[in-house]
């Protein structure tokens, strides 16, 4: 046999070498992979806001508002000082409801049963809680039956535009609970609270929501206090999504340019990474921005820069988008948004973009 015409193969070290070659290429190649996902990921995230923020324009176009930021308990409503029994007295609903229309979402629009007239109101006596479908909200259970079964079976739907595809949301289930709607802008009720049945969460989730500014329509309220100055006025920085607000776009006085309508976040983490908190796209809720910009690597505190269960935050790195009064669509980095006390120049820029008309000149360190 002539030797000299066999094939030789690799030795094993050639073989190792190879190896070593290939794994440092995909080493090399991965990092691009994901940075070129992540920006795939936030334009896509970019484009939810936008229509959003279209869908927005279109309503007020039709009405002449813009849609209420929440539907939920009134101000000064409960004179018990006992809020649990109202709970089960108001729609319970938010913007992005009003808003399915014109995402092309009519149909699960007009299937909803839970009344949507904004100045609907009903205050029951202190002993007695309503519970017919006109006065109850979606989510409220007659036993262990929905009273509107039509909207219980709608917030399971996930309707895709409401999700940002850099978050995994849906494929988490919260430690703490699902927040469904807001009896403040710092109080909340958690899906879960109320023993049985609802123990079992409404899978419809939303990484976005409307901003309500500083800190909603609420009156002058002390925050990022200074001793010496007795705190800041965030009533001058009301947003454009309140309770059972009828907004419009001429009442951005600052201009629509510099008036945020929509921004991102996260629900909340916890040091240990997982997720305690969801939002539930049709709940009533707003996003207060007196508490700043998160991120998704912990717990946020007043001075920590987490992701908490009602501020701004996202996966992007860096910071979070939001669709502003005109229609368009910025990026804005944490900063310093979340400290507490004093507050810094970033935590001012935030209010204000966040405000519609407190008038101050805005000096944006954030955007990018």
């Amino acid at each position: 046999m002539d030797r000299s015409k066999l094939r030789r193969g690799f030795t094993l070290i050639e073989l190792l070498v190879v190896i070593a070659i290939i794994a440092v290429l995909i080493g090399l190649l991965l990092p691009a992979v994901q940075k070129v996902r992540e920006a795939a990921n936030r334009m896509a995230c970019s484009n939810n806001l936008k229509q959003i923020a279209l869908a927005a324009h279109n309503y007020h176009s039709t009405f002449s508002t813009l849609p209420p930021g929440f539907v939920n308990l009134p101000k000064g409503s409960d004179p018990s000082g006992s809020l649990s029994q109202y709970y089960f007295s108001y729609q319970g609903i938010g913007a992005l409801v009003y808003l399915l229309p014109y995402l092309e979402l009519d149909n699960m629009y007009r299937q909803l049963q839970v009344n949507k007239d904004v100045n609907y109101r009903s205050i029951p006596p202190q002993d007695k809680i309503v519970q017919t479908p006109n006065a109850a909200p979606w989510w409220y259970f007659a036993g262990s039956s929905p009273t509107t079964p039509a909207d219980w079976d709608l917030a399971q739907l996930q309707p895709k535009m409401f999700l940002c595809p850099s978050d995994n949301l849906v494929d988490e289930d919260p430690t703490q609970g699902v927040v469904i709607l807001m009896t403040g802008y710092s109080n909340y009720v958690l899906w879960g609270n109320f023993g049985a049945p609802y123990n079992v969460y409404p899978t419809g989730k939303t990484n976005y929501l409307p901003c309500s500014g500083a800190n909603g329509a609420f009156g002058a309220a002390a925050f990022h206090a200074d001793p010496g100055t007795g705190g800041t006025d965030l009533s001058m920085y009301v947003g454009m999504f309140t309770d059972r607000s009828r907004t419009r776009l001429t009442d951005a006085t600052d201009g629509t340019s510099n008036t945020i309508m929509f921004g991102e976040g996260l629900g909340g983490r916890t040091d240990s990474g997982e997720r305690d908190y969801q939002w539930s796209w049709i709940g009533g809720l707003t996003v207060a921005s007196k508490y700043g910009i998160g991120n998704s690597g912990g717990v946020g505190t007043s001075n920590q820069p987490g992701s908490r269960v009602l501020n701004w935050s996202s996966r992007h790195s860096g910071g979070v988008q939001f669709a502003f009064a005109d229609g368009s669509v910025r990026f804005y980095r944490q900063g310093l948004t979340y400290q507490k006390n004093p507050p810094s120049s970033d935590w001012f820029v935030l209010q204000q973009l966040s405000g519609m008309r407190d008038g101050q000149v805005i000096n944006d360190t954030l955007g990018n």
